[in-house]
């Protein structure tokens, strides 16, 4: 009998995970506005208050973790299916960033601070693990998300050669927290951030058996501002192995919580201006320097360099970093993704979400 190509399922559209993305994004951009103010101009209340933004990468982990299990775990122990895995990773995640990074050595160049050497460009232009940090700072999350996007793909190759070195990798890390690692093994390998794939992958785990959506989103929103809280009093090194646990599990909770909530008859509607913003959020992440690095300089080239406009300052910044990421989705990012996936069959529905 002649097998009959059969339509790709339609997955539940998860319209909170995209509205978090958007948030994020933003809380990562506005933590990196504050930064850069209270460095020029000393605003430690400025800095103590959007101190824990940075939150929003914890949640970008944790989201991916969730994101490649839930859309590629049928794909497990199918190696027919690692062309289409890695031809979504690689057009989703590398031209994209190739873009942005050449933005960056054209910045450095054409600010006087020279071009990278070849090594240092190589590495991240492959995104390289390693002890040096990327051209691109925002880059460096995305070395850990192609280590774990390799592990995935052995899953797909063999399903128990991949379960073996997923368990195996998981053991490093927990046992990484004590710092047994440091200094020793590259931070892309043992980094405590990598941990928080596993707590996504969790989720989608769990995902058909989640309830009470409103609750697990609660709990992980009141736990993420008390470690946030606990940060901003200087009770907590929010780049320590600890702060993963203590923002992790509340991300993964409100993870859950959302997805609880929009597999939910009628799903969870979203603010157009939200679920715009989780669209863009991939393209704010990557570019938020540039832009925000062009409002500096031409907030400074007007002559605005009192700390009296410190707030002015700090509120372009955020402007700039949002609009240009939305510009960048809509100019480059979409059709970018349309000329390199091409038109879907009308038959097949791709993924809805696709992690940053």
């Amino acid at each position: 009998m002649t097998d009959v190509a059969l339509p790709t399922p339609v997955r539940p559209k998860l319209g909170g995970i995209e509205g978090l993305r958007g948030i994020a994004a933003l809380a990562v951009l506005v933590y990196h506005a504050a930064r850069h103010v209270d460095a020029a101009f000393g605003m430690p209340r400025l800095m103590t208050l959007f101190q824990a933004g940075h939150v929003g990468v914890d949640l970008f982990f944790v989201l991916s973790g969730f994101l490649i299990l839930h859309v590629h775990g049928a794909d497990i122990g199918r190696p027919t299916r690692l062309r289409h895995y890695v031809r979504q990773r690689f057009t989703r995640v590398m031209p994209l960033y190739w873009i942005a990074l050449l933005f960056t050595v054209a910045k450095l160049a054409g600010g006087g601070h020279g071009i990278p050497d070849a090594g240092h460009f190589i590495r991240s232009l492959l995104l390289l693990p390693g002890w040096q940090e990327p051209i691109l700072g925002p880059a460096w999350s995305l070395q850990h998300e192609l280590l774990f996007y390799l592990v995935f793909a052995v899953l797909i190759l063999h399903r128990g050669a991949g379960l073996v070195l997923l368990g195996l990798w998981g053991v490093f890390l927990v046992c990484g927290l004590g710092g047994m690692w440091e200094g020793h093994v590259p931070f892309q390998i043992a980094g405590h951030y990598n941990l928080e794939f596993f707590m996504g992958m969790a989720v989608a785990l769990a995902m058909p058996r989640l309830t009470r959506g409103g609750l697990l989103l609660g709990a992980g929103a009141v736990l993420l501002v008390i470690a946030g809280a606990v940060e901003s009093l200087g009770g907590l090194d929010g780049h320590g192995a600890l702060a993963r646990l203590y923002y992790g599990v509340p991300s993964t909770l409100v993870i859950a919580g959302l997805v609880a909530l929009s597999r939910r008859p009628g799903g969870l509607s979203l603010p157009r201006w939200l679920a715009g913003l989780g669209g863009a959020s991939y393209s704010i992440y990557l570019f938020q320097f540039l832009f925000m690095g062009l409002a500096v300089k031409l907030w400074e080239r007007a002559g605005l360099n009192g700390p009296e406009w410190a707030m002015g300052l700090f509120a372009v910044m955020i402007v700039a970093g949002l609009a240009g990421g939305l510009a960048m989705t809509r100019l480059v990012e979409r059709p970018l993704l349309r000329l390199m996936r091409g038109r879907p069959h009308k038959n097949v529905v791709p993924p809805v979400l696709e992690p940053a």
